[in-house]
């Protein structure tokens, strides 16, 4: 056996086939470094441009892996001969190289021998340079509770051979670690939240079927100013109207009264949304981590599941309720979801604006109304508070196309989920004129049989309490670092959805305690879940 087949034998299949099936670059070239390593590069216009340096390839690496100093985790841009990824080896636990050339791949992988950091698992090839791969796979790999910090580190050789492809993979690089950066900072301030609602209201949860909308055009009400504009004329169209939580009480300030609304935030606010509208008697879609006095007081909850690995495990042990697509950040594009799901034949939005048209956070009727209305005098008016509200989102700047608009970040990023995620919907998604930014919605794709899964509502296997009992038991098993991680990479799906449970509330911790000990906090995170399961259970 070769020396490019033992590697190959070591990467996942599709990987390995694509480097195996990779015809070799006609412009590769290789030669000897001057201190005698090989290294390699492609000849362009007559000139060659080699992936390390010509004379000191060793000691550039190292130069290269001190970016990696107190960094559990690096992103590496460029292969080349990998001399960076052993350097990278000495201060990193894990490794995920990028290399958009499978032809590239298969030259080193047949000169340098990394079977070592193959084997462990310590290095991740990547080959696939889209955003949204990157970032799964880059997620998958890194672990923020173990691993610490995350640092990208680029072969300035590689980047600079192909500089217009490496920068477009480079910027793809920068805004999937921008992601998955957000994600983290979401876990650390929700992980515990998340995972101590769901167990609690896994004990209240009766799983129900979604309302049947077959054949009909929803319309989705988000809780955008514009929604305050297109109110009046949602009652005449005589379409199912599925509303996030915030626009409910503005709808029923309307006289609207929704065919069903849909919660997925933990926190407490959305209590306040049921509050105003005087919880009414309306099928509500509650994400099983809602707040759990939000869970508890509506009268006709259909829990539903998420992404969360938590919800992944108790689907996987037995539990059957319909799935919201949450990955979004934002409700209005669950909603969007369940309204695929319900049947839909089209899905109109109303009022996702995904801005501030005018200075305006949320449209009158709002629990912010509602909540400044009864807090203002004559020295706080109203519209201070609504200003102070709109001020402390970071990261304000006008819309250069509309200079009364404003845009934040967080928005701009929810408005490009719902881009991409209409893309992958079987009917169309058409959004409502309105003060907002304008979305670009791609044509519908696939089937709506298809996204429709008749097997989720099936009669639940296990009871809750057996149920928890068992996660209970999967949890045990995670006691430290070293099995978190092997928990993570097992074949065994259940043990593998319960490592990834422990993420969350991992993250958390390690916000709280940056310092602490990797082993302490995954026994830390191991204990408080099952504290919670025995604390609901009793």
């Amino acid at each position: 056996m070769t020396l490019l087949d033992r590697q190959l034998a070591l990467l996942p299949p599709d990987i390995a086939r694509e480097i195996l099936s990779a015809p070799a670059r006609p412009d590769e070239i290789f030669e000897t470094s001057g201190d005698q390593v090989p290294v390699n590069g492609i000849l362009r216009d007559g000139r060659a441009f080699l992936f390390h340096s010509r004379y000191a390839a060793v000691r550039e690496a190292r130069r290269i892996a001190g970016v990696a100093a107190a960094a559990g985790c690096v992103v590496a841009l460029g292969v080349g001969m990998g001399h960076h990824l052993r350097a990278l080896a000495e201060r990193a636990e894990r490794i995920v190289a990028v290399e958009p050339d499978a032809a590239l791949l298969r030259s080193a992988l047949s000169r340098v021998d990394l079977t070592d950091l193959l084997g462990s698992r310590r290095l991740t090839l990547i080959t696939d340079c889209r955003e949204e791969v990157l970032l799964e796979l880059i997620a998958a790999r890194y672990v923020p509770g173990v691993h610490g910090a995350l640092r990208m580190a680029e072969l300035p050789g590689r980047v600079g051979a192909e500089p217009q492809r490496m920068n477009e993979i480079r910027d793809a690089l920068s805004r999937a670690v921008q992601s998955l950066s957000g994600d983290l900072a979401i876990q650390a301030r929700f992980g515990l939240a998340w995972t101590r609602n769901a167990v609690f209201n896994l004990l209240r949860a009766r799983p129900g079927p979604l309302p049947d909308f077959g054949g009909q055009t929803v319309v989705v009400a988000a809780a955008g100013p514009s929604l305050a504009d297109a109110v009046g004329t949602l009652a005449e169209a005589r379409h199912p109207i599925i509303a996030v939580d915030t626009a409910l009480p503005v709808l029923q300030s309307h006289g609207v009264s929704p065919h069903l609304v849909v919660s997925v935030d933990c926190q407490l606010a959305s209590y306040h949304h049921y509050l105003c509208a005087g919880f009414p008697r309306i099928p509500v879609a509650a994400d099983l981590s809602v707040a759990p006095s939000v869970f508890s007081r509506l009268v006709q909850t259909i829990p539903v599941l998420s992404d969360h690995p938590l919800h992944r495990l108790f689907r996987h042990l037995g539990l059957r309720a319909p799935h919201a697509d949450a990955r979004g950040g934002n409700v209005a594009q669950a909603a969007v979801d369940l309204a695929v799901r319900c049947g839909a034949r089209e899905v109109r939005l109303v009022g996702a604006d995904f801005s501030y048209p005018d200075g305006q956070t949320y449209p009158r009727g709002s629990y912010v109304h509602h909540l400044f209305a009864g807090r203002c005098g004559r020295l706080t008016p109203a519209e201070s508070m609504h200003y102070g509200f709109l001020a402390r989102r970071p990261g304000l700047r006008p819309d250069p196309d509309r200079p009364s608009r404003l845009l934040q970040p967080l928005l701009c990023s929810y408005a490009r989920n719902m881009e991409r995620f209409a893309g992958t919907l079987p009917v169309p998604v058409t959004q409502e004129p309105g003060r907002g930014i304008r979305l670009d919605l791609p044509p519908p794709r696939g089937s709506a049989s298809a996204h429709r899964s008749p097997d989720e509502l099936r009669p639940t296997a296990v009871s809750p309490r057996d149920l928890l009992g068992s996660a209970e038991e999967l949890f045990s098993t995670i006691a430290d670092s070293a099995s978190l991680l092997r928990g993570i990479d097992a074949q065994a799906q259940a043990v593998a959805l319960a490592a990834r449970a422990l993420l969350p509330p991992l993250t958390c911790l390690r916000s709280r305690d940056p310092e602490a000990d990797a082993d302490l906090l995954v026994a830390r995170a191991s204990q408080w879940t099952r504290s919670t399961i025995r604390a609901a259970l009793s």
